[in-house]
C-alpha cells in the first residue's frame, strides 16, 4: 500500500509520469493525514500466473515477487510491466517457492521464503538477478517478515512463521541484543523500517485487521528508538478489492522516494484482485 504522511488519494494511476518530480493527474489533495491511501495498483491486470504475495519500491522500479515460484516481476512507477517473470539464478529457495517480504538495502535485494521450511535471508543482485549470497538464521527460526535496520546494522524478522517475536539479527544471523519485539500477535505477513519520522525510528507491521471485516486490512506501528513500544494501529479499506473475510497483506516497504514530498509505506494485499497499495 501506499499511505501515511500528507497524503493525497488516487485510483490506479496509469497516467503518472514521475512520482519524484510530478503529481498524479486529476487527484484531489484530500488531507495532510497519517494513513491516507494515496493509490493502489490491480497486481492481475499485469501478472495472472500466480498469486502474488510480496513488493519492494528500488528507488526506480518495483520488485512483485511469486508465492510458489521462483518468478520476480519489475513493475514501472506507472504501473507497467517492465520484464518478468525474471528466474532468479542460482536460487537456494526450497523447491516450489518464492519471497514472501522482501527488502531492498545497500544495492541488494533481500528475501524471505514464502514457507516455513528455510530459515535463510537470500540475497541478490539485481543487475542480473543471481542469488550471491545467504544469511542463516537461528536453527528453527521460521522467517516470514522482513525489514533493513540500518542503526542496528541487521534485519528484523519474524521468529514463528507469522506469528511468535520479531527479532533483528545480524548479517552473520546472530540475534542483536536488545533488538526484540516480544509475543505479537498472530497473522502478521510484511514488516518496514521507517528512520524518517520525527520521534523514531519505528518498525511497521501488516497484518490481517483485528476484528475481521470485507476489504480491509490492518497496519500496526512500533518505537524501536529503545525498548520498543507499540504506539498505534490502523485499518485501511482498499477499494474495489474482496476478501474472505479479510484481506490478507503480503510484503511491506518503507520509502522516502517513491512520491515527491511523501514517505510512504507499500504493501500488497491477497484478495480479488491482488493489489499494491
Amino acid at each position: 500500500f501506499i499511505l501515511i504522511g500528507n497524503n493525497v488519494f488516487a485510483q490506479d494511476v496509469r497516467n503518472e509520469i514521475n512520482p519524484l518530480t510530478s503529481d498524479i493527474k486529476g487527484v484531489n489533495y484530500q488531507t495532510d493525514a497519517i494513513y491516507d491511501l494515496l493509490r493502489y495498483h490491480n497486481v492481475d491486470s499485469l501478472i495472472t500466473s500466480a498469486a502474488s504475495y510480496g513488493v519492494v519500491w528500488t528507488g526506480n522500479y518495483y520488485i512483485v515477487s511469486i508465492f510458489n515460484l521462483n518468478a520476480l516481476y519489475k513493475v514501472s512507477a506507472n504501473w507497467s510491466l517492465i520484464s518478468g517473470p525474471i528466474t532468479i539464478a542460482g536460487s537456494t529457495l526450497p523447491a516450489s517457492q518464492g519471497f514472501r517480504d522482501m527488502e531492498f538495502a545497500n544495492g541488494y535485494l533481500w528475501g524471505v521464503a514464502a514457507a516455513t521450511t528455510s530459515n535463510r535471508i537470500y540475497k541478490v543482485d539485481t543487475a542480473t538477478f543471481t542469488q550471491v549470497g545467504v544469511i542463516n538464521l537461528p536453527s528453527g527460526i521460521s522467517p516470514r517478515d522482513l525489514a533493513w535496520d540500518p542503526v542496528r546494522n541487521g534485519f528484523w524478522t519474524s521468529t514463528s512463521s507469522f506469528a511468535g517475536n520479531l527479532q533483528c539479527y545480524d548479517t552473520n544471523g546472530v540475534a542483536i541484543a536488545g533488538a526484540v519485539i516480544p509475543t505479537v500477535n498472530g497473522g502478521f505477513y510484511g514488516i518496514a523500517y521507517d528512520g524518517s519520522t520525527a520521534g523514531g525510528p519505528y518498525l511497521w507491521l501488516a497484518k490481517d485487521p483485528v476484528p475481521a471485516g470485507p476489504s480491509i486490512t490492518g497496519l500496526v506501528r512500533f518505537n524501536i528508538s529503545g525498548a520498543p513500544v507499540r504506539l498505534d494501529s490502523a485499518v485501511i479499506t482498499i477499494p474495489g478489492t474482496v476478501g474472505a473475510p479479510n484481506l490478507a497483506s503480503g510484503g511491506l516497504d518503507f520509502r522516502t522516494n517513491q512520491k515527491k514530498k511523501k514517505t510512504t509505506l507499500i504493501g500488497l494485499v491477497q484478495g480479488t484482485p491482488d493489489k499494491v497499495v
